[in-house]
C-alpha cells in the first residue's frame, strides 16, 4: 500500500510541476535539493518590466520541493543591482529571501595578503626593498651577458656635491665617498660569494628571483589583478525552505538599454479622408535584451515610469579602519565567561533549529527534517504533494509577485506608475539580440489637410493629419511613418501624446496643391475723435485685404488650412467660417474642388488710436487736420476757431516784424551818421547837421522801442488767449461723419 501511494504521488507531482512552470530558465542556473526530495523544475524567467529610466525588472517563476536552492550566475557588475533589488515569494507557507554568494575580497586587501604586495603600483626599486634577504640572480646590462647571484641587503641612493667652482679647486664627492663609477642614482647592495657588490640599478637588465614560493606569490598576486574585470561571472544561491510542492517567484533589478517607441499611421485609401475617419495606428517597442539570458515566452510589461536609481557597492565587502592600542602594562589578558548568551552545542543547535523554523513564517523549514529519518521526510513529502491540487497551483501562478509573502524582513510594497502600462505576452528575444515589439494596433481618429503657413518662401503646403488620441492610452514620443494604405508618405515626430488630448503633424510635401500670393490692399477711416487738454484723439479703423489664389490639380476635394501670426487684436472680417485662433495664430480652413481654383481671402480689421498735438499746430497744421476724413463738425469748429484765435495771433506779429525792421533801419543810419561825425571836424556847418540829424534819429528810434515792446504785449496777450482756448476746451468722443455712399 505505501509503494502505491507513493507511486500515485509521484506521477501526481510531475504533471503539476510541468503544468506550472516556465519554459526557460536562466543559463547557468538550477534547482538544487539538498533532502531528498522529488524533482522539481528549475524557476524560468517568466516577466520583465522594461522602464524608461534605463532599468529592468526581471521575476522568475518555478516549483519546488521542500528545501531547495536556485543558482544564479551573474556578472561582476550585476551583483550590485542584485543584491539592492531582489525580492522573493513561497505561495507554500516556505520561508524565502536567504541569499549566499563567495565573498569578494577588496583587492587592496587581497594584494597585502600576498608576501610581495603590488598594492599601489609598486616601482621595481619599491619591490627590491620588500626581497630584502631574498636571493636573486641580477642580468647586468655592462659588461654583457653578466650575471650576479646573491641576497639583497639593501638599496641606497648616492649623488655629486657640486660647490661652488673655483679656479683649482677640487671636486667634493658625495660624502667625502670613493668616486662611483656608475654617478648618481640608486645603487643595490647585494651579498654574493662571501663578497659585498655594490650595483647601480640602472645597469640591471633584469632580476630573477630565486625562491619558488615567493615566485608563485607574485603571480596568485598578479592573478588577483586580472581577476577584477567586470566581465567575470560569479554564482548566487537563492534559498528557499518548507515543505511539499510550492510555486516560488523571484525578481531583481539590471540595468537595461532605453526602451524607444515607433509608430505606424495606416490613413484608409479612401479619397473622402478630408472628413474626420478612423485610421488604424500600430505603436512598436523597440527593446534590447543586452543580458546574458534568453527570453523565451515571456510576459514584457512595458512601463513609462521614472522610478529613481542607482548603484551601490553591496557586493564588495567593507573594513574599518581600527587603531593599534598596545595593551598597558599589568593587564590580566585571560578568556572571560558569561553566566548567559551561551549554551551547550547540543542544545545550542536545538535552539537553532526553532528559531530557524519559526522564522520562515510557519512554512516549516529545514529543521523539522533534521530530526526525521529519511523515509518519514519522503512520506511527508509525497502527501504535501498529494494534499495540494492542480487547480492551487494554476492559482498560484496566475497572481501576481507579492514581495511579503513567504520574506520576513519587507515591509511594504511597490507602486506602479500610472502613466502607461503595456503588456505583451508571450516575447521571445535571445540574449544579446534586440526586438520590435507589437504593443498597440487600435483605430485612431484622424483628420488629414493640407497645412500651409502664409509668409513662407514654398509655395506648396504641407500634408498633415490632425490625431486626436481616443485610444484611452498614453502614447509616448516616437518616430511616426504615416502610409496610405500601403503607399508610404512620409514621417513624423510624434510628441507624447495624453489620452483625449489632439496634435497636428506634417509628414510631406503636398505637390499637387499650389498657393500663390495675389493682391493686398489697405484701407484707413475714422471712427471718433474727441478733444481733451490740447490733444486730439483720433480713432481710426484699418482694414487690410490679402487674397490668395488656390490651384488644386489632385483628382479629389483637398482641405486648406491656412494660418497666418497675426496679434490677437485684429478682427477676422473673411472668410466668415472656418477661421480658428490657436497658439497666437489664425487658422484659415478652406476647400477646394478636385481640379480647380479657389481664391482665399483675407479680410482683417484693427482699431487704432492717433494723438495728435494740437497746441504745437501752426495754422498751416491745423488746415492739415482739418483735410481728415470724417471729422465731426464740433471738432471741425473747435480747430476753426483756434485758427481765428491763431490768426489775431499772426496779425499781431506781423505788427511786431514790421516795427522791429524799422527798428533795424534806424540803427543802421545812426550808425553811418556816428561814423560821419568821426571823420569831419566838429567846427563845421556839416558837422553841426549831422549832429542835429542823429539827435533827431535817436529820439525817433527810442519811440519805435516803446512801440516794438507794445505789440509784444499785445502779441503775448493774444497767444495766452490761444493756450486758455485749447485748456477750456474739451469735447467727447464725438463718431466721424460717414462718407457719403460709404458705412462704417
Amino acid at each position: 500500500m505505501y509503494r502505491e501511494v507513493k507511486f500515485i504521488g509521484l506521477i501526481l507531482f510531475a504533471a503539476l510541476c510541468a503544468s506550472c512552470t516556465s519554459q526557460m530558465g536562466m543559463p547557468g542556473q538550477a534547482m538544487h535539493a539538498p533532502t531528498g526530495s522529488s524533482a522539481a523544475q528549475p524557476a524560468g524567467l517568466a516577466r520583465v518590466d522594461l522602464f524608461s529610466q534605463g532599468v529592468g525588472v526581471f521575476q522568475y517563476q518555478g516549483t519546488v520541493h521542500g528545501t531547495q536552492t536556485q543558482t544564479l550566475s551573474l556578472r561582476s557588475g550585476q551583483i550590485n543591482d542584485v543584491l539592492g533589488s531582489l525580492v522573493f515569494q513561497d505561495t507554500g507557507g516556505g520561508s524565502a529571501g536567504e541569499v549566499t554568494f563567495p565573498a569578494a575580497t577588496p583587492l587592496s586587501v587581497t594584494l597585502q595578503s600576498f608576501r610581495l604586495d603590488i598594492n599601489n603600483n609598486p616601482s621595481r626599486r619599491q619591490l627590491l626593498q620588500q626581497l630584502r634577504g631574498v636571493s636573486i640572480t641580477l642580468a647586468l646590462k655592462k659588461p654583457a651577458h653578466c650575471k650576479v647571484t646573491g641576497r639583497i641587503i639593501d638599496l641606497l641612493h648616492r649623488g655629486f656635491y657640486m660647490p661652488p667652482m673655483q679656479p683649482g679647486s677640487p671636486v667634493v664627492r658625495y660624502n667625502a665617498g670613493p668616486a662611483i663609477i656608475g654617478g648618481a642614482g640608486w645603487y643595490i647592495n647585494i651579498f654574493s660569494h662571501n663578497k659585498l657588490q655594490h650595483i647601480p640599478l640602472n645597469n640591471v637588465q633584469s632580476i630573477r628571483i630565486n625562491n619558488r614560493r615567493l615566485r608563485e606569490s607574485l603571480n596568485k598576486a598578479l592573478d588577483a589583478v586580472a581577476d577584477q574585470p567586470s566581465s567575470h561571472r560569479r554564482p548566487i544561491t537563492l534559498w528557499f525552505k518548507g515543505r511539499g510542492t510550492r510555486l516560488v517567484r523571484f525578481a531583481y533589478l539590471l540595468e537595461t538599454p532605453l526602451w524607444r517607441m515607433t509608430y505606424r499611421l495606416i490613413l484608409p485609401p479612401s479619397e473622402k479622408s478630408a472628413t474626420p475617419n478612423k485610421a488604424v495606428l500600430q505603436g512598436m517597442a523597440i527593446v534590447a535584451n543586452q543580458t546574458d539570458m534568453n527570453w523565451n515566452n515571456v510576459q514584457l510589461d512595458i512601463r513609462g515610469g521614472e522610478p529613481l536609481s542607482f548603484i551601490k557597492n553591496l557586493y564588495q565587502p567593507l573594513y574599518m579602519w581600527r587603531p593599534i592600542a598596545p595593551a598597558p602594562a599589568g593587564t590580566s589578558l585571560v578568556p572571560q565567561t558569561y553566566s548567559q548568551g551561551a549554551v551547550s552545542g547540543a542544545y545550542s543547535a536545538h535552539a537553532m533549529t526553532i528559531q530557524g523554523s519559526v522564522g520562515g513564517g510557519g512554512g516549516g523549514g529545514g529543521a523539522e527534517f533534521a530530526y526525521r529519518p529519511a523515509q518519514m521526510r519522503n512520506f511527508n513529502a509525497l502527501r504535501s504533494a498529494m494534499a495540494l491540487p492542480k487547480s492551487a497551483l494554476i492559482t498560484a501562478a496566475q497572481k501576481s509577485l507579492n514581495p511579503l509573502q513567504g520574506v520576513n524582513a519587507m515591509a511594504s510594497a511597490g507602486v506602479v506608475h500610472p502613466a502607461f502600462d503595456y503588456h505583451v505576452k508571450h516575447i521571445t528575444v535571445p540574449r544579446q539580440q534586440s526586438a520590435v515589439v507589437p504593443i498597440l494596433v487600435t483605430p485612431l481618429r484622424t483628420q488629414r489637410f493640407d497645412l500651409f503657413t502664409i509668409g513662407q518662401s514654398s509655395t506648396h503646403p504641407f500634408l498633415a493629419a490632425r490625431i486626436t488620441n481616443d485610444t484611452h492610452k498614453f502614447l509616448p514620443p516616437g518616430t511616426l511613418t504615416v502610409y496610405t494604405g500601403s503607399i508610404f508618405e512620409g514621417q513624423a515626430e510624434l510628441g507624447a501624446l495624453p489620452q483625449g488630448q489632439h496634435h497636428v503633424y506634417s509628414y510631406a510635401v503636398d505637390q499637387s496643391l499650389t498657393v500663390r500670393f495675389k493682391h493686398f490692399s489697405q484701407h484707413t477711416s475714422l471712427i471718433a475723435a474727441s478733444i481733451k487738454q490740447a490733444e486730439l484723439s483720433l480713432r481710426n479703423q484699418i482694414t487690410v485685404n490679402n487674397l490668395y489664389n488656390v490651384h488644386n490639380t489632385a483628382a479629389h476635394q483637398r482641405t486648406l488650412v491656412a494660418r497666418s501670426s497675426i496679434q490677437n487684436n485684429w478682427k477676422i472680417l473673411l472668410p466668415t467660417q472656418g477661421v480658428t485662433l490657436h497658439n497666437q495664430q489664425y487658422q484659415y480652413t478652406l476647400k477646394i474642388p478636385p481640379a480647380g481654383k479657389a481664391v482665399l481671402h483675407i479680410r482683417q480689421r484693427q482699431n487704432q488710436t492717433q494723438i495728435v498735438d494740437l497746441s504745437g499746430q501752426d495754422i498751416a497744421g491745423l488746415r492739415s487736420v482739418l483735410q481728415t476724413k470724417g471729422l465731426p463738425k464740433n471738432i471741425v469748429a473747435a480747430i476753426r476757431k483756434a485758427m481765428t484765435l491763431m490768426k489775431v495771433v499772426q496779425r499781431r506779429q506781423n505788427v511786431v516784424t514790421g516795427t522791429a525792421a524799422r527798428i533795424m533801419q534806424a540803427q543802421s543810419d545812426e550808425l553811418r551818421l556816428r561814423q560821419n561825425l568821426q571823420a569831419m571836424k566838429k567846427v563845421s556847418p556839416v558837422y553841426n547837421k549831422i549832429a542835429t540829424q542823429l539827435a533827431t534819429l535817436d529820439t525817433h528810434l527810442m519811440t519805435l522801442q516803446r512801440q516794438q515792446r507794445i505789440e509784444q504785449q499785445s502779441v503775448n496777450t493774444a497767444q495766452l488767449a490761444v493756450q486758455t482756448y485749447w485748456l477750456r476746451t474739451h469735447i467727447p468722443s464725438t463718431p466721424a461723419v460717414p462718407a457719403k455712399g460709404h458705412t462704417h
